[in-house]
């Protein structure tokens, strides 16, 4: 839990424990499977039903064919989350229920360091539900300047869930994935800013629907 054992901070507001990040790419041509194997399973059964996981969203970037989903997590429940998570996908395995055909280009936990409300924003662990327009992703140098957008989340890394080479040689305690929640698609809150190594904008998944998939 929180530092004072409180699942909510001083105003009433649930606090977010942790962040589980997952960038994933699926093999080209299997984008349509991927996607109703994600949201008609993976998300629900090793995501949102873990212990702790309080909410949870999907996102695309259709040019680049990235799919994003976030994972908020109540303080002091991410090793249960862990766990569940583990004995899910042994269990999916089992039962001949993974999606084989995708690369996991960048799948962590984080902490948050920094959450910051801007105009026409919420508290920060309301994010996710409260379903922004779009959602810019930033990996940035320690220290980068930080976006203007209605909610920023500084990442900190916690530890690799699923290792890959979209990760190697970096030293991740000197980066931070900055995540800023926007109202309107046709703005880059990363524009002009220094420090940034990898920037993307994100369109939010409408689940049972296969827009902007192709594949």
């Amino acid at each position: 839990m929180g530092t004072d054992g409180h699942l909510v901070d001083e105003d009433g507001v649930v606090r977010i424990g942790s962040v589980l990040f997952a960038l994933i790419r699926p093999t080209e041509g299997h984008d349509a499977g991927f996607n109703h194997w994600y949201e008609r399973d993976h998300f629900y059964t090793a995501g949102l039903a873990a212990p702790g996981v309080f909410s949870g969203a999907r996102f695309i970037q259709p040019e680049e064919r990235l799919h994003l989903a976030l994972y908020f997590v109540l303080p002091g429940h991410e090793d249960g989350r862990v766990a569940f998570a583990m004995d899910q996908m042994v269990l999916a395995a089992d039962q001949d229920r993974l999606f084989s055909e995708r690369e996991h280009l960048h799948t962590w936990t984080y902490n948050v360091e920094v959450a910051a409300v801007g105009e026409g924003g919420v508290a920060p662990s309301l994010a996710l539900d409260r379903r922004f327009a779009s959602v810019a992703v930033g990996w940035a140098d320690d220290g980068a300047t930080q976006p203007d957008a209605a909610v920023v989340l500084v990442l900190k890394t916690a530890e690799p869930v699923m290792a890959s080479s979209w990760d190697e040689g970096i030293d991740p305690t000197t980066r931070r994935m900055v995540v800023a929640f926007g109202n309107a698609t046709s703005t880059d809150p990363f524009a002009g800013l220094d420090g940034y190594h990898w920037t993307a904008r994100f369109e939010p998944v409408v689940f049972g629907t296969d827009t902007h998939v192709s594949g």
